[in-house]
């Protein structure tokens, strides 16, 4: 495994991205739990209060959750940025975005007004903390421009979610305040095309050819692609605003060859592979972009076929496919490098720190028990194949769905738990042989 332009040494405290990583498959299983108290009847439109709800706790809970984390992580030892107040806003922007979560879905469900405006408080206030300690360390980022350019993307596609998403609950929590719905198809835009798909862009550029060994993404696409995407996501938004349909057809094709680029790149560096042995990990990923070229084929399909675009699956298929095919198989994946490299990184500065040998540090590929995370991956997909399924049958197959994707949520806690006392054991003897 290479470490390819990461400064190490800039690692924040260990505990606050694990507290964000640990939280997000927790979130998954309330979701399953969720669905299985209010039945299929109730998610069979996309403007369903339990389909509303549910992808809340899904976006805000599994995906946001694990974003922040990782961007907390990737920016100070990609840029070599210092956070400032790390551990206390690290801690303030966990607990709001928790408690904003789960209130914000509970009032939604509920229609409660009250719940529901102090989820509007918590949740401002856990982005507003979070983008204020990002963006202060990237304007002091000492290294990686290239990096740092695409995390800005990625950054401005989140305030401008965060703020429509805050412009749309107020008009759940007053009454009296009207708010034009067309914004939600580019809340949602912004949020799934903009802010995860281009985090996950530059992430990837790293940790793919780094945990995957594969070759490195090529030049051209790691300049300009996010950037294309972004401009694409500012055309159709624009064209959306100005109900003009070309420019919302633009928009809409520069996103679509900039988002199958991305993944056809994806699945064929996956095919250079140095090592070609089962890997969870590049399994993950793998149906990562099967989802992400199948969401953009059934898009491509809606433009020429209106039916299709008419029917009330269109959406849910579009949302489930980009949400839990594309975004959590993503997650999943990167759980499985992402915990054990950071394990491995704390336990080297520890012997480095106290002059004890490196070989009381485990072998990385040891942190993880394979034959648990293949069969939680197995879980994953029956789970996706299912809730897929279960947009047409919903009577039929939501609740097989849900019950599977709970159980793969509750394998992969136990996964990464296993991972943690990996490391709890390794670090006492690390203490324990400095002091003898």
């Amino acid at each position: 495994m290479s470490q390819p332009k990461l400064i190490l040494s800039r690692s924040i405290p260990f505990k606050i991205p694990l507290r964000f990583f640990f939280t997000a498959p927790l979130f998954g299983v309330l979701a399953a739990i969720f669905i299985l108290w209010q039945g299929p009847l109730a998610f069979t439109t996309r403007w369903s209060p339990g389909v509303v709800a549910v992808t809340h706790l899904m976006v805000l809970g599994y995906i946001v959750m694990v974003m922040l984390g990782a961007l907390l992580q990737v920016v100070s030892v990609l840029t070599g940025a210092r956070l400032p107040g790390i551990k206390r806003t690290g801690l303030v922007t966990y607990l709001s975005l928790t408690a904003g979560t789960l209130l914000l879905s509970a009032g939604l469900v509920n229609d409660a007004a009250d719940l529901i405006r102090l989820a509007i408080v918590l949740l401002a206030l856990s982005f507003i903390l979070f983008c204020s300690v990002v963006i202060m360390g990237l304007l002091t980022a000492q290294a990686r421009s290239d990096a740092a350019g695409r995390m800005w993307l990625a950054l401005i596609s989140l305030v401008l979610t965060v703020a429509l998403g805050i412009w749309l609950a107020t008009g759940y929590a007053w009454d009296n305040f009207t708010v034009d719905r067309t914004l939600t198809d580019i809340h949602l835009t912004w949020g799934l095309l903009g802010w995860i798909s281009l985090l996950v862009m530059t992430v990837a550029y790293e940790v793919v050819p780094m945990f995957q060994l594969t070759p490195a993404y090529p030049k051209v696409l790691t300049r300009w692609l996010s950037m294309s995407i972004f401009f694409g996501l500012i055309a159709w938004s624009g064209g959306i605003l100005l109900a003009n349909a070309f420019i919302v057809l633009l928009g809409s094709l520069v996103l679509a060859c900039g988002l199958f680029l991305f993944a056809l790149t994806t699945l064929w560096l996956q095919k250079q592979r140095k090592k070609k042995q089962p890997n969870v990990t590049v399994w993950f990923w793998f149906c990562a972009m099967l989802c992400l070229i199948a969401a953009i084929g059934v898009w491509v399909s809606a433009q020429f076929y209106l039916p299709l675009k008419q029917a009330p699956s269109y959406a849910l298929m579009l949302g489930v496919l980009m949400i839990a095919g594309f975004a959590i198989s993503v997650i999943n994946g990167m759980l499985y490098k992402i915990i054990p490299f950071l394990c491995w990184v704390h336990l080297s500065m520890k012997v480095t720190e106290l002059g004890v040998s490196r070989r009381h540090i485990p072998n990385i590929k040891t942190f993880i028990n394979n034959s648990h995370a293949h069969l939680q991956l197995l879980l994953h997909l029956l789970a996706l194949l299912l809730i897929v399924v279960a947009i047409l049958y919903p009577e039929l197959l939501l609740i097989p769905a849900a019950v599977f994707f709970a159980l793969s949520n509750i394998l992969l806690c136990w996964n990464l738990f296993a991972v943690l006392q990996v490391y709890k054991k390794s670090e006492t003897e690390i203490i324990a042989n400095a002091m003898a």
